[in-house]
């Protein structure tokens, strides 16, 4: 992802080591050290690196999304021992440590720790992160970071902001939009479509610009 101000990258790394005689295999989930690295553009020199406590070491930070005040959000996936998602969930800025999110989706939800993408709408004040694992999409406030709703969406990942706040793709072939109702304070699904080829669904998959 990329900073308004265009002088310096942020880089999520997610701390998890692979080799190719192994595959995918996870080799070090209980040294894993993943961070956030600010880089700066004209140099590549590093400028900041922060890393999650020790107690959140497990949490590779897999995805970022960044407002027009330069700050960063980021979802995670846990890995070893399991958290809620709530704690899946961060912001920083330069110069300050990352936060992690304190306030708990619906313990209902059955929620399975694991961000597939995350980004901001047009204003930079909320956010939006798909579970698809869990089938939800949750909203945020990034100002309080605080939780305004969640929706249920089958294998939701996809995330794009829209003239409405956000559009999303699910691996069911459907795109969903949604807005902020200004009367309740919650996002509410605005339309739906199911996507075919030839009678066939489309199965998106991770991402959507």
């Amino acid at each position: 992802a990329t900073l308004h101000k265009l002088d310096y990258l942020v880089v999520a790394n997610g701390g998890i080591r692979t080799h190719p005689n192994t595959g995918r295999k996870k080799l070090n989930i209980d040294s894993m050290h993943p961070n956030l690295s600010y880089i700066d553009v004209a140099s590549g020199e590093l400028i900041e690196q922060r890393s999650l406590s020790r107690k959140h070491h497990q949490l590779s930070i897999r995805h970022i999304d960044v407002n027009k005040q330069d700050v960063v959000v980021f979802g995670s996936q846990q890995q070893g021992r399991i958290h809620t998602q709530g704690s899946c969930i961060g912001k920083t800025q330069l110069g300050e440590e990352l936060r992690l999110a304190t306030q708990l989706p619906d313990k209902q939800a059955n929620t399975s720790n694991y961000v597939g993408s995350i980004r901001f709408e047009s204003s930079g004040r909320y956010f939006a992160a798909s579970d698809p694992r869990a089938g939800l999409i949750s909203f945020w406030d990034s100002e309080t970071m605080t939780l305004v709703n969640q929706l249920r969406s089958h294998d939701v990942c996809g995330i794009s902001p829209s003239n409405l706040a956000f559009v999303t793709s699910s691996g069911a072939g459907k795109i969903n939009g949604y807005s902020l109702n200004q009367s309740t304070g919650k996002f509410v699904k605005q339309w739906s479509e199911l996507i075919q080829d030839k009678g066939s669904l489309i199965s998106f998959d991770n991402h959507l610009s």
